[in-house]
């Protein structure tokens, strides 16, 4: 019987098993030292599943993953909707940017067609870069750790740092491909070339600070991060790649 009651780490015990163990030879303090043991087993017991839950909580909140008892509520295509409509309607306007971009320098891709041609790879590449810097953000917020702000900082700046490096290796690989296998004329081979570090650059440091920024203000980074990053990516990327076109073809004298 007390080795039940231990295994169960009851908080207290039944009389039944009172008498029992009086019957067997403990007295009155040895008693007590038993019970107070099981509540302090029990104690430590509830406080490690807390902790586990709670850390696993705040990973999902974090991470965008829905705990269990989220995952199997049934929600409807409506509510479904409603919540993602906004934010989508939001990201749409920010792409008609893009459009707008597109007109401004209307002149110069007409002057410069090659220029058209590397659009979809340069977005495409921004895009990829803060995708690998979200995800690794939120695996490290998933870890948790003891100061988020310290963290967030290191993080951000580590990604960075990575994204000029990564930009850089890529520059010096596919600039000398584009003009000596594809015939890219040079100074458009130059401009891709430049803008790869750049955009490599920003996207990793807005793919890893969205994170922190939206979970920050209490919004979901599921819904969010990804079509906020990818649309800010998209549209500055861009203006960057056609101003660096505009200011290079311009010290040419072209």
């Amino acid at each position: 019987a007390l080795e039940n009651c231990y295994n169960m780490k009851k908080k207290t015990l039944s009389p039944e098993e009172i008498d029992f163990i009086k019957l067997v030879g403990l007295d009155e303090h040895m008693l007590e030292a038993v019970q107070a043991q099981m509540r302090a087993e029990q104690a430590k017991g509830t406080l490690r599943r807390r902790c586990c839950s709670s850390t696993k909580q705040v990973a999902s909140d974090i991470a965008g993953v829905p705990s269990h008892s989220a995952a199997v509520e049934r929600r409807s295509a409506i509510s479904i909707a409603r919540e993602r409509t906004p934010w989508l309607l939001l990201f749409l306007g920010g792409l008609l940017f893009c459009a707008q971009v597109m007109h401004n320098f209307e002149a110069l891709l007409q002057r410069e067609l090659e220029l058209a041609f590397f659009v979809p790879l340069l977005i495409g590449h921004g895009g990829n870069c803060g995708g690998q810097a979200v995800s690794t953000v939120i695996r490290t917020l998933g870890k948790g750790g003891k100061d988020v702000q310290v963290t967030g900082l290191r993080t951000v700046a580590t990604e960075g740092a990575a994204g000029l490096l990564q930009g850089l290796t890529l520059s010096l690989v596919l600039g000398p491909c584009l003009h000596l296998l594809m015939r890219i004329s040079f100074r458009v081979s130059v401009i891709v070339a430049t803008t790869l570090p750049i955009l490599s650059t920003f996207a990793t440091l807005l793919g890893s600070a969205l994170p922190f920024i939206v979970t920050y203000f209490g919004h979901d980074p599921a819904v969010v991060v990804g079509p906020l990053m990818t649309t800010t990516t998209d549209t500055i990327g861009l203006a960057i790649y056609l101003t660096i076109a505009t200011l290079y073809i311009r010290a040419l004298g072209a």
